[in-house]
């Protein structure tokens, strides 16, 4: 059983000073640099990638700023159930950034992100595996199966992919159903109520 843990910040000198990963240059517009770390298949390597986002798109949540970190997510292979929360997670930091005194005449700012596996503490463990046992596992076979798309992150089921089936039939990516119950005990289709 694996939960993921994202976090955002601004990252800093000792000093409280900000440090600069590119030169400024008064010519380009305000920027957030950011650097995400990710590492969330605990036999691989970290996967760093960086991208540069313009301050008001970001602080906006516009689609294009949402659109780019996704494509950097999905190039660092990260389930697309997780790009919601690391997307969040981004957009409250670059608000909270855009906040601060010192970055108010900033060309650029510096993020960084993490993202991990998070030790799931042993309630949180007795509690999962109780709802895990109402939970399946099964391949998605042509015509078995009415709804062939995970509702919670929306992707789609290809055939021959294995997939959570709830007790009512209803099928979800394994990720996706496990962190929805962590939040929820109810079927997001048909809210029928999982044991707690």
């Amino acid at each position: 059983m694996c939960y993921y843990e994202c976090e955002a910040w601004q990252m800093e000198g000792e000093d409280g000073e900000v440090v600069m990963q590119v030169e400024e240059d008064s010519s380009l517009c305000p920027v957030f640099s950011i650097e995400i770390f990710a590492n969330i298949i605990s036999d691989h390597g970290t996967i760093i990638q960086q991208l540069l986002l313009p301050q008001d798109q970001l602080t906006q949540a516009s689609s294009t700023s949402w659109s780019a970190i996704s494509s950097k997510l999905s190039q660092m292979e990260i389930p697309f159930g997780l790009h919601a929360r690391v997307m969040l997670k981004i957009i409250e930091c670059a608000r909270s950034a855009m906040k601060k005194t010192q970055n108010k005449k900033r060309k650029n700012i510096p993020i960084i992100v993490t993202l991990g596996p998070a030790a799931a503490t042993p309630s949180e463990d007795e509690a999962v595996d109780k709802r895990k046992g109402s939970l399946t596992k099964v391949k998605v076979e042509e015509g078995k199966f009415t709804v062939v798309q995970c509702v919670i992150c929306l992707e789609e089921i290809l055939d021959g992919f294995k997939v959570t089936q709830m007790p009512r039939s209803h099928i979800y990516h394994l990720h996706c159903i496990l962190s929805w119950l962590e939040k929820s005990n109810l079927c997001p289709l048909c809210r029928f109520q999982m044991p707690t």
